[in-house]
């Protein structure tokens, strides 16, 4: 309970230890009033204004709260006529400011924090798991105000906010090894390999290679969406490398990943858009409406797929996904790598991994042209837009020079087919490369020869 009193009658005021420290009365404050009289305030318990050493006295024209050893002449309390704001278990003037939530779209200023990894152990900052948070304050209660209706606005700011459901990033420890990282196939599970100009091999162990520029089917199904760009480097004489790797799909609720090379430190990696995962030893958890869905890890851990890479700085993501698919991209500077671990899937898949369906010989490159298409539909891109082709000096002289007139008849009469009519002219001849090279494993050596000498 709190008693005012008549103002004028008050010379002082000290808190003497808590009598109570549970229940409804947590504190007890003894102020000496006018005439020798003595009147004990308790505090209320969950007020957050009296604390531990409880108590309000009131009085006008100025109120500062029983929180302390605090003498004022005159009235005085948190409650009385004209009382100065209190916020918590103080009074005073308002003082600097502080930078406060008021709210998205309603402040001027955002929040950026920033973290280095210093190694395992050495920094005394580490990652944790969300928590549900509690807002617990009171904000600039003003004087005349009833202490019904102080109890009511406190119900209203202690009352449990649960933390928004979010998409969490963790740091990583280094670690000797990790389980379910590249080499490491669950039992029935087929592996399918990408490294180079693109060589790959498919889950059926066939040997296609893709050296035309474009955006290709890597695994094509109802539920599982996997796409890739190939494109020449200078490294390759035009012949090209998987330069980028999209994943979207029904099994990843529509989510879209994208995952660039290093390209010398301005390569990204994207989940719908938004940059994540812009360092090493991070992990990213991808929650969809019931739960998670995907685990991605970025460390230095795993084997190679090209061990001729193995002088070179690792960046290797470790994507678990549903379905049990695991996929691992190595990011070099210029290209990507890929293992994708999977069962085969129901309803039939098919693309650069070939059609899973145990039998080898059916997974050539224009066969799986055939198939699914030389390129990605525009209708079902997950990439923004559709790269523009080229094809290098020595692509062009070596198919003339060493591609059978027949191959390239039939190949360009395939190509036109599978592209449409919309097709350019470019984009027919990077195709019929393909068509004339995809099974030469060592295609590369052979456009070596007709690189041109340098000119002087």
């Amino acid at each position: 309970w709190l008693e005012l009193a008549p103002a004028g009658s008050w010379v002082g005021l000290r808190s003497v230890p808590p009598m109570y420290s549970a229940g409804t009365m947590q504190g007890v404050s003894m102020v000496q009033m006018g005439g020798g009289r003595q009147q004990q305030n308790f505090g209320t318990a969950g007020m957050g204004m009296a604390g531990a050493t409880g108590g309000f006295a009131g009085g006008q024209p100025r109120g500062i709260p029983a929180c302390g050893a605090l003498e004022a002449s005159g009235g005085f309390g948190c409650l009385g006529p004209g009382a100065m704001a209190c916020n918590g278990c103080s009074a005073a003037d308002a003082g600097a400011g502080i930078m406060t939530l008021v709210g998205t779209g309603v402040g001027d200023y955002v929040a950026e924090t920033t973290y280095r990894y210093v190694g395992n152990g050495r920094g005394d900052l580490e990652f944790v798991d969300a928590k549900k948070s509690y807002k617990s304050y009171i904000s600039y209660v003003f004087g005349g105000l009833g202490l019904l209706f102080v109890v009511s606005i406190a119900a209203v700011l202690l009352w449990p906010v649960p933390a928004a459901s979010t998409t969490v990033v963790k740091q990583i420890r280094p670690q000797k090894k990790v389980e379910g990282l590249t080499g490491e196939v669950a039992p029935g599970r087929k592996t399918c390999l990408f490294w180079g100009d693109p060589h790959v091999k498919t889950f059926d162990g066939a040997r296609p290679s893709f050296y035309g520029d474009g955006e290709f089917w890597i695994v094509k199904s109802d539920q599982v969406h996997i796409q890739g760009r190939y494109k020449g480097t200078e490294y390759t004489h035009g012949l090209a490398a998987t330069n980028k790797l999209m994943i979207g799909g029904p099994f990843i609720e529509n989510h879209v990943i994208e995952i660039e090379p290093m390209l010398g430190g301005q390569g990204i990696i994207k989940i719908d858009g938004k940059q994540v995962l812009k360092h090493i030893m991070f992990q990213y958890d991808l929650n969809g409406d019931y739960g998670g869905l995907a685990t991605i890890r970025y460390d230095e851990l795993g084997d190679l797929v090209d061990k001729a890479q193995s002088e070179y700085p690792r960046n290797i993501l470790h994507m678990n996904m549903p379905l049990g698919i695991s996929i691992t991209v190595f990011r070099w500077d210029n290209y990507l790598d890929l293992q994708i671990d999977m069962n085969a899937l129901e309803g039939g898949q098919d693309g650069s991994c070939g059609n899973y369906n145990g039998d080898a010989s059916d997974d050539t490159t224009a066969q799986i042209f055939e198939r699914v298409g030389a390129r990605v539909a525009p209708a079902d891109l997950l990439f923004r837009h559709q790269s523009d082709p080229e094809l290098s000096p020595e692509m062009d002289e070596m198919m003339h020079a060493t591609c059978p007139a027949e191959t390239m008849q039939h190949g360009e009469e395939a190509c036109r087919s599978e592209l449409g009519a919309s097709a350019t002219d470019l984009q027919i001849k990077v195709c019929v490369f393909d068509q004339c090279f995809g099974m030469n494993e060592h295609a590369l050596q052979t456009a070596k020869t007709f690189e041109s000498a340098p000119e002087g």
